[in-house]
């Protein structure tokens, strides 16, 4: 039976006695357990390295197009343009250099090519302007006109914006290679790398998520050092992968 959200609940739950975080324990329907469960997933996102860590988002994109926002996206490790023909990297740049060096407003003038650079982008508006939407064209809000390029509009705190120029000549896919949070668990059969592959690391960790906010410090640390026993062995196996893969280099 493929280990889903369903299977980590009534694990998690057993394990720490918390009967009272499902509604009942014939059909384990959640009442607050899954809370504890996805922040624990997070902790993990954020906390371990794996052989699964690096993961692929794919887009297409039209012509002379220049940026996207990407859910759920920390880290960007590479990226890399497909066309029909051809597939290339692109030359990590900062914001400030990719503006400095195609300052030419609006971006629509920018003459497209085959794109070189890319970088990590600010695509949110602040809070006071969190409530503005496009407008439907010109002008673009009710507050300004211009320098609008980019902008992720309404709820987009979970979005990474990313940018790269000079704009598409043709339409491309855009790769990006990166970390990743893993997707909230809703759904009973919902599953995640970590319900797959280590869903007694998950218990774990949601089990110490439980004690950090009950403030149960002994508690917390007791679970901490059964993660941490879990998560030195992934190191374990990322460092033997890393000295396989510098072996085929060297060899």
């Amino acid at each position: 039976m493929p280990n889903t959200l369903l299977e980590v609940r009534k694990n998690f739950v057993k394990l720490c006695g918390r009967l009272d975080l499902v509604i009942d324990t014939s059909a384990w329907v959640d009442n607050g357990a899954n809370f504890f469960i996805n922040a624990a997933q997070r902790w993990l996102d954020r906390k371990a390295e794996s052989l699964n860590t690096i993961t692929r988002y794919h887009k297409d994109v039209a012509i002379g197009a220049y940026s996207m926002a990407i859910p759920g996206l920390r880290v960007v490790d590479q990226v890399w343009v497909t066309t029909s023909e051809l597939k290339w990297q692109l030359e990590k740049k900062t914001q400030t250099w990719l503006r400095e060096n195609y300052a030419t407003s609006p971006m629509a003038s920018i003459e497209k090519a085959s794109p070189l650079y890319y970088a990590r982008t600010v695509t949110t508006l602040a809070p006071p302007q969190q409530g503005l939407t496009d407008g439907g064209g010109t002008p673009y809000t009710a507050e300004f006109t211009r320098d609008f390029e980019g902008i992720t509009f309404g709820d987009s705190w979970s979005y990474t914006g990313l940018m790269w120029l000079p704009p598409t000549l043709e339409a491309v896919t855009i790769t990006v290679y990166g970390k990743f949070y893993s997707k909230t668990l809703a759904v009973d059969a919902d599953k995640s790398y970590w319900t797959e592959d280590h869903m007694e690391l998950l218990v774990a960790a949601a089990a110490m998520t439980v004690e950090s906010f009950y403030r149960n410090t002994e508690g917390y640390n007791d679970w901490l050092s059964v993660v941490n026993t879990y998560l030195h062995d992934l190191d374990v196996d990322l460092a033997d992968q890393e000295s396989t893969d510098l072996g085929v280099i060297n060899g």
